[in-house]
């Protein structure tokens, strides 16, 4: 398993996998690499398990994860067809069931484990006043809004 030293949580992740996988009979070697490394494991797809962070949107492009090129290698081409009808077509409704496919095709095939997601929150008090109104993209949207009120 192949892990970029620099981002501890994925080192201490891997190590935890690990430890698990031991426990039932899998042996793994946990490989810590430096950056550069890490970016030629990746890149060559010299690898067996990869811990990688991934970040997207509410509308990720899927071909990054399904289609050429992508980081597990993962070959399906009912999923490539579908993924480029869906790119042409205009149609709300014939798109919608392609995407239905390509995720039925997904549990089926399961070619990417997700481990955790991050999560940020806010924490403040009920002294904190004026327009909060953070989203999903921005915890901290409007933030020149806030106030602090002070009881005397």
């Amino acid at each position: 398993m192949i892990v970029n030293k620099n981002y501890t949580d994925n080192v201490k992740v891997s190590n935890a996998i690990k430890q698990q996988l031991r426990m039932v009979g899998i042996l793994i070697k946990v490989k810590e690499v430096s950056e550069k490394e890490y970016n030629n494991y990746l890149k060559n797809k010299n690898y067996d398990l990869i811990i990688v962070n991934s970040t997207y949107g509410y509308s990720p492009l899927l071909k990054q994860y399904f289609g050429e090129d992508n980081f597990a290698n993962y070959s399906n081409e009912e999923i490539n067809k579908l993924l480029n009808e869906a790119e042409l077509s205009n149609a709300d409704n014939e798109i919608k069931q392609k995407y239905t496919r390509i995720n039925e095709i997904y549990n089926e095939d399961i070619p990417y484990i997700s481990l955790y997601y991050d999560t940020s929150a806010i924490i403040y008090s009920i002294a904190l006043k004026g327009t909060l109104t953070p989203n999903s993209y921005n915890l901290f949207y409007g933030i020149e809004t806030w106030y602090r009120e002070y009881n005397k």
